[in-house]
């Protein structure tokens, strides 16, 4: 059974139903409480020159429990152990205090659902808090964040506490609850369950968010840790949330937010930034609301281009040798079926009438898959019919042209572009096409940028590869990074002309559409939480932007793997469907192990496969780790072989003899 479902059976056995508030029915959007003080720290430091006030704030608090001997002092209180001597000021501080968690404080999606199924079925609703804030801000809280107007008592106000029970005691005292018809909600084991129990009424236990969510490591910035407590309180509150929403939330969103925002701050002085298609699309979006949040008035604009219809075409302006290896180009590594016709159908050219060209590269029909061992007269093929690219080329320039002064790209003295990377070559070959210059903002930059746009250009995540801890992450799954920013639309295959202006025609394949759209839709919808925070979000880096995709990809959960291998894509022209992970038989898998490693390590997500025979994850795991247990087994027994004594001296003494000679 659901917890929500479970938890709503359980209040309707009861007719009192009293919560905990903070961490149950009110979230922060920070990582911890302490960070609060630390945003707080920021506004001292920046409006009285005063330094180090989350650790005097904390120590105060300290210091005040420990003169009242009290297990629960006052905001008041806590202040008058602030070692600041203009009381002016304290008060100034204590107000922006009260300020910011009225900022930063938010509804439990999970709870606000069972709060008003109690109200629905006419419980008896109240709150009981272990709290330094006195009841008259406690309850603008609430009532800020849907709960209404509801009796709260809150420990600071009777110096009483939930820990020792004595709370408990006193609203008993006044409200004479019957103890058997009486329910309490909480975070906390020790003070809402086992306390509320040893009183003598019935409690339920509420995991808090921060329990549920993955550790993300500690000294995180501010913005990391508003950024992820946003997601977390989103996705790990309770409810039960669609795949793909929570995977938008929990690892696109702070990826996409972050780069969005690393380009709009690096394109402040700029007047234009043009994203392309289709990789642009969703950062567009992102940029879009950070520009009204921000009221910018840079020029932001999608640009229909890609490799096929864009990149081909401009080829002309390059040296044969070079434009044939281009059109020859075939992803063997995820096993592209390539036709000898499809990069002749894509310009167009009809291949069948030159069958004469075909027999003698030893091709039997236009449909014959290239390969490994065909490559080299695919290429040679394609170099001799090379006139007929170059005049389909020409044609489709001037289409790309036109589109570049229709889009306004010419307009400006620099055109800002946005793409995924990696070595830049649309931004390469447009560079041709366009004379004024071109300045390009990447996701990922690798170690073979075009030497012609080197100086102009820019990545995010990885820059020329650097840092190089991060780039095997990344390259060893570049079809997972792509994954996060695919289109709901199809590619480009090539531009035509419509009363007067250049339209895109589009591929109608589209990848994965219904998933993507979900995670980006969950994406926009937090990333515009994020903006209500800027700018204390606006310092998000790249390495932090990754940690919990990174955590992903690592991990390897079988529940993830299962839904990313329901994934598949076309690769290159020719339209041949690959699965994100590929699954195997116990048999295939068996008969060589080594073998059958080597190829998870082409898996787009690297290292990951599925088994035929396995439906649970507590099979597939036990499955993985006697595979890996008889992996290490054969690699330590072919080591030893290398390393027999007898091998060794062999080869010394077949060493030195070289020397000797």
């Amino acid at each position: 059974m659901k917890e929500l479902e479970k938890l709503k059976e359980l209040i309707d056995k009861y007719e009192i139903i009293s919560f905990d508030i903070f961490d149950t029915l009110l979230l922060r959007s920070v990582r911890i409480p302490i960070d609060v003080f630390r945003i707080l720290e920021v506004y001292v430091k920046k409006s009285f020159g005063i330094d180090d006030f989350c650790n005097t704030r904390v120590n105060s608090e300290r210091i005040s429990r420990t003169e009242k001997n009290a297990f629960e002092t006052s905001l008041d209180e806590i202040y008058d152990c602030v070692p600041i001597d203009d009381s002016l000021i304290k008060e100034k501080i204590k107000n922006k205090e009260i300020e910011l968690e009225n900022q930063f404080l938010v509804a439990n999606p999970f709870m606000k659902e069972v709060f008003d199924y109690c109200k629905e079925k006419g419980k008896q609703v109240l709150c009981i808090s272990d709290m330094y804030l006195p009841s008259q801000y406690i309850l603008k809280f609430l009532k800020k964040n849907g709960y209404g107007d509801v009796k709260v008592y809150i420990s600071c106000e009777y110096h009483k506490h939930k820990g020792n029970c004595t709370l408990y005691y006193k609203v008993h005292e006044i409200e004479g609850f019957d103890k058997s018809k009486w329910l309490h909600i909480g975070d906390n084991y020790e003070s809402d369950y086992n306390q509320a129990i040893k009183f003598g009424i019935s409690a339920y236990h509420y995991r808090k968010v921060s329990e549920r969510s993955p550790f993300l490591g500690d000294n995180l910035s501010i913005s990391a840790s508003i950024i992820y407590a946003i997601c977390n309180n989103r996705v790990n509150n309770g409810l039960d949330i669609p795949y793909w929403k929570k995977f938008g939330i929990q690892y696109a969103a702070p990826i996409y937010y972050a780069f969005a925002n690393w380009i709009y701050k690096n394109n402040l002085d700029h007047d234009n930034v043009f994203f392309f298609a289709r990789d642009g699309y969703i950062i567009k979006k992102v940029f879009d609301l950070i520009l009204k949040k921000e009221k910018s008035d840079i020029y932001s604009s999608y640009f229909y281009t890609s490799r096929r219809a864009t990149q081909l075409p401009l080829l002309i302006y390059e040296n044969k040798t070079f434009a044939v290896d281009m059109l020859a180009g075939v992803n063997f590594q995820y096993e592209e079926k390539t036709k000898v016709r499809n990069i002749f159908d894509n310009f167009d050219i009809p291949l069948n009438k030159y069958n004469f060209v075909l027999q003698k590269y030893g091709f039997k029909s236009e449909d014959d898959i290239i390969t490994v061992e065909n490559h080299i007269f695919y290429r040679q093929l394609i170099s001799e019919l090379y006139p007929l690219f170059k005049e389909k080329m020409s044609e489709q320039v001037k289409f790309i042209k036109d589109y570049l002064k229709q889009e306004k790209a010419t307009e400006f003295q620099t055109m800002n572009i946005v793409d995924i990377g990696w070595r830049g070559s649309v931004q390469y070959s447009l560079s041709h096409a366009l004379e004024n210059e071109m300045f390009g903002y990447y996701l990922c930059t690798g170690p073979y940028v075009y030497s012609d746009i080197l100086y102009n250009t820019r990545g995010f995540l990885l820059n020329y590869n650097a840092p190089g801890e991060l780039s095997e992450v990344i390259i060893n799954n570049m079809m997972m990074f792509e994954f996060l920013f695919s289109a709901p639309e199809g590619s480009l295959i090539g531009y035509k002309k419509e009363k007067g202006k250049i339209l895109p025609i589009l591929d109608d394949k589209v990848d994965f559409i219904n998933e993507v759209a979900v995670l980006q839709e969950a994406a926009l919808d937090v990333i515009e939480e994020f903006l209500k925070y800027y700018p204390y979000t606006n310092d998000l880096t790249s390495d932090e932007s990754l940690l919990a995709y990174r955590r992903f990809l690592n991990e390897k959960k079988y529940e993830d793997i299962v839904m990313v291998g329901t994934l598949n894509t076309n690769v290159g022209y020719s339209g041949s469907s690959y699965n994100f992970i590929k699954s195997y038989s116990k048999g295939f898998i068996e008969s060589d192990i080594e073998s059958f490693v080597e190829l998870t390590k082409k898996s787009m997500w690297h290292g990951t496969f599925l088994v035929e025979e396995i439906n649970t994850s507590e099979e597939y795991y036990n499955y993985k780790n006697f595979i890996e247990e008889k992996y290490t087994k054969i690699k330590k027994k072919k080591l030893l072989r290398y390393l027999n004594p007898k091998k060794i001296i062999r080869f010394i003494k077949r060493n030195i003899d070289i020397r000797i000679k």
